[in-house]
């Protein structure tokens, strides 16, 4: 099925998210982000832009086919 590929990315996307929340929820146990604990929730930020990005990639790609598109298969993403 189509949606099995965007299902797997939204669901990796949340993990993130979580991920995100966790080290947040760790970083601000003390009531300041340091320097390190910035650089990771902003790596981990970044790859949640690139993961959203991709998303909407796969979205757009199977439910707005283009007229002469080529057919490409599901798409797994993995973390």
């Amino acid at each position: 099925m189509r949606n099995d590929s965007i299902h797997a990315a939204i669901n990796a996307t949340y993990r993130e998210i979580g991920h995100l929340y966790d080290v947040f929820s760790e970083a601000t146990k003390d009531g300041v982000i340091d320097r390190a604990e910035r650089v990771s929730l902003e790596e981990i930020g970044a790859t949640l832009h690139k993961r959203t990005e991709t998303l909407l990639a796969l979205m757009f790609a199977v439910y707005c086919p283009r007229k002469g598109a080529l057919v490409t298969q599901d798409v797994r993403l993995t973390r």
